[in-house]
């Protein structure tokens, strides 16, 4: 094993194995040379055997969760992560790893576009850990995607709470409001970035757009001087 022979290694505690079948340290070791080769399969089935021997072992389960991870079986994994997170609550690397395996299991689906998957793996992750930057922005972005805008901005909203001067938040926000056709709460938000960010093209942008939709919508209501005051604004 530390000459990186992994083929012989294993072989070697295959046959440590054949002489006494339960022993911890061969079983171990064999485990990590398949998982480590990606022969997910046979890691798995052994680390089953060795949990014939060592029923609900929190070692070979967390060992079991990490495997089937790395062959992105998120679901399988997950469940196993859950009920030793359940069983120590006091352990944050069961949490941890049960949050991390959420995550990667949310991208895969977002990749996907299975937008309803991946939207429960996050709800998961931030009613776990509401502080979560990145699954609340994923949560935002499959509510946007999706255009479900109010489940879209109570996200963003609840984001902000805890982050209030985040950048990102906030134009999402905006960009929330605008596709709400609020338009004036959305160019109040990207005014303030504006100033936050003087030199930022894209916030620029984006409050004269908005300003000018806020505009054209006043003039279709037949509101002629609040429209010619967005305009203005634009000037």
């Amino acid at each position: 094993l530390q000459s990186m022979d992994m083929d012989s290694a294993l072989l070697t505690f295959q046959k440590v194995l054949e002489v006494n079948p339960s022993y911890p340290m061969a079983m171990n070791y064999s485990i990590n040379i398949l998982a480590g080769q990606k022969k997910y399969d046979e890691a798995v089935a052994l680390v089953d055997r060795s949990l014939t021997y060592y029923p609900d072992d929190p070692f070979l389960l967390f060992k079991k969760s990490a495997i089937l991870s790395e062959y992105e079986k998120y679901e399988e994994a997950s469940m196993i992560m859950y009920d030793l997170m359940v069983r120590y609550p006091d352990n944050e690397r069961y949490l941890n790893t049960f949050i991390d395996q959420k995550m990667d299991y949310g991208r895969l689906m977002m990749k996907a576009e299975e937008f309803d998957d991946a939207r429960e793996q996050f709800k998961a992750v931030v009613g776990l850990r509401p502080s979560n930057l990145d699954a609340i922005n994923y949560l935002a972005n499959i509510e946007i995607a999706t255009k479900h805008y109010d489940s879209a901005l109570n996200v963003v909203e609840q984001g902000l709470l805890m982050y209030p001067n985040n950048k990102d938040l906030l134009v999402k926000k905006s960009a929330i409001l605008e596709n709400m056709r609020d338009f004036q709460n959305a160019y109040q938000i990207t005014s303030d970035l504006v100033r936050r960010y003087p030199y930022n093209v894209k916030l620029r942008q984006a409050y004269i757009e908005q300003l000018l939709a806020s505009g054209r919508k006043y003039n279709n209501e037949g509101r002629s001087d609040s429209a010619i005051s967005e305009f203005k604004k634009v000037l």
